[in-house]
């Protein structure tokens, strides 16, 4: 497929398609330009001056800190871009900053149109100078990007998790967190509905890990509801509950926030967990669309990536155990055996 085949599909000048791939396409109307485009990206269209540095290579780098093997934002990255008629070229830094660095570079030579990147800490900002001088689009996702439009929810999902807990009268609610890329955003969430329901925080209420300072708590009946960051770091703590012979929601309730990209996972006799289901593919998609939109230079208004939390289930979260009043109280006279009989358990 070659220039004059795009033009003759397009009904168009050749100029004009070689105006619109090198982005000198000013005084041509926008339907001409999508169409061309939709044509250029359909058929993997190169044009010969592909060397030049304002040529559009149909490619998108994406920049990630770290593994995300069990989140599937990348699908949804890959997805869209593939739609938009763009390859995807993936790079993962491991969080080393030498290597954040060769990826970028790795990134500009093989001359990306735009850049989704995840820096691995803030001095790694200093290496956007790199990318801006190449006047690459990029969107900076993760904790460091300052558009919360680039953020994944967890702060939200965290704080209507403890708000979920709290509309059931509980009060003494404590956080499991995991290590990772949403950690610091959701103990943010559950802190501020904390202070927002009079509620104080303590930070002996947090966790990282499933030990004798979680077992004291249990033990001791002073936690009524858990809030958990990761779906599988809850199940750890759902079954080391009933290894104790504790039963949720009867002793105490159990919220998290599940990827959905993870199964759920259900044991005979063990309840479902209560979870958030967040659309990771989603806000892959996304973020690609804004990027394409950049690089196309579409007027499209930038709108943020809207999510609605909704408990799955109800099978692990109720009210606190004081506050149920199954209870039976059985009265008999002393040294005397006494039978009972009815048809019915009496009214508590």
């Amino acid at each position: 497929m070659n220039i004059k085949d795009i033009a003759k599909l397009a009904g168009v000048s050749t100029s004009t398609v070689s105006k619109i791939v090198n982005h000198k396409d000013s005084s041509i109307t926008e339907a001409t330009r999508s169409k061309v485009l939709d044509l250029v990206k359909k058929y993997h269209y190169t044009p010969y001056a592909s060397s030049k540095p304002n040529t559009t290579s149909w490619r998108i780098g994406v920049l990630l800190s770290s593994s995300i093997s069990l989140d599937s934002t990348l699908d949804g990255i890959i997805q869209q871009a593939q739609a938009s008629g763009y390859g995807t070229l993936v790079f993962n830094s491991y969080s080393s900053q030498e290597q954040e660095e060769q990826n970028i570079q790795a990134a500009i030579e093989h001359r990306v149109d735009g850049i989704i990147w995840e820096p691995i800490d803030k001095s790694s900002l200093k290496l956007n100078k790199t990318i801006t001088a190449k006047k690459i689009p990029e969107l900076i996702i993760g904790p460091l990007g300052d558009d919360r439009s680039a953020l994944l929810p967890y702060e939200e999902a965290a704080y209507n998790l403890t708000q979920e807990l709290i509309d059931r009268n509980h009060s003494n609610i404590a956080c499991l967190l995991s290590p990772g890329r949403r950690t610091q955003s959701f103990l943010r969430g559950y802190r501020r509905c904390l202070f927002e329901n009079n509620i104080a925080f303590h930070n002996d209420m947090v966790f990282y890990d499933i030990d004798d300072n979680l077992t004291t708590v249990m033990e001791n009946r002073h936690v009524t509801g858990f809030v958990a960051s990761h779906y599988r770091h809850a199940v750890e703590l759902q079954q080391y509950a009933q290894s104790l012979h504790y039963r949720l929601p009867q002793d105490f309730s159990l919220v998290t926030l599940r990827n959905d990209s993870d199964e759920p996972l259900h044991y005979p006799g063990i309840p479902e967990i209560s979870s958030y289901n967040m659309r990771n593919a989603d806000f892959g998609t996304h973020l690609c669309s804004r990027l394409i939109d950049a690089i196309e230079h579409n007027k499209t208004e930038q709108t943020e990536f809207k999510h609605i939390f909704i408990l799955d289930n109800e099978h692990t979260v109720s009210q606190p155990p004081n506050m149920r009043h199954n209870l039976i109280v059985v009265i008999v006279s002393i040294y005397v055996d006494t039978y009972l009989a009815t048809p019915t358990l009496p009214k508590p």
